[in-house]
C-alpha cells in the first residue's frame, strides 16, 4: 500500500515539473520548481544571463547562500545549476521560506544555451561584436 502512495506522489511531483516550467515573458523570468517555488525576476533587474555549470553543496532544491557580495539563490536539480542570472540591483523575491533580497539567481534547465540565447535575443540589444551588453538600472 505504501509503495502505491509513493508512486502516486512521484508521478504527481514529476507532472508538476512539466506543468510549471521556467518561462521567458515580457515581464521577466519566472523560475519555478514544481509547485514549491515560483521566483519572479523582472527584466529591469537583470544585468546578465549566462550559461554556467554549477553545483550546490546540499540536497535542498531551493538554497540561499549569503556572503559579503550579496545573496544568491540556487534552484537546483540533482544538486546542479546551469544558468546564472546576475541582477543589476538587489531584488526582493518570494521564496518557499519567505521573502529575500537577492543579487544573483542560479537555476537548472535542460537546455541552458537555448534559454540564454533566447533571453539575449529577445530582451537585450546586441553590440557590433555580437556580445550582449549588460543592462544596468
Amino acid at each position: 500500500m505504501l509503495s502505491i502512495w509513493g508512486l502516486a506522489w512521484m508521478v504527481g511531483f514529476l507532472a508538476s515539473m512539466k506543468v510549471y516550467p521556467h518561462l521567458l515573458d515580457d515581464v521577466g523570468l519566472p523560475i519555478r520548481y514544481g509547485t514549491t517555488a515560483d521566483i519572479a525576476i523582472p527584466w529591469e533587474a537583470v544585468a546578465t544571463v549566462t550559461s554556467s555549470r554549477g553545483s550546490v553543496p546540499t540536497r535542498h532544491n531551493v538554497q540561499v547562500e549569503r556572503s559579503d557580495e550579496g545573496v544568491v539563490v540556487d534552484v537546483a536539480v540533482l544538486k546542479q545549476t546551469r544558468v546564472d542570472v546576475v541582477l543589476s540591483r538587489p531584488t526582493t523575491v518570494k521564496l518557499p521560506d519567505g521573502t529575500e533580497e537577492i543579487t544573483e539567481l542560479r537555476f537548472y534547465v535542460d537546455d541552458p544555451r537555448a534559454l540564454v540565447a533566447r533571453a539575449r535575443r529577445v530582451y537585450w540589444p546586441v553590440n557590433d561584436g555580437g556580445d550582449v551588453r549588460s543592462r544596468t538600472s
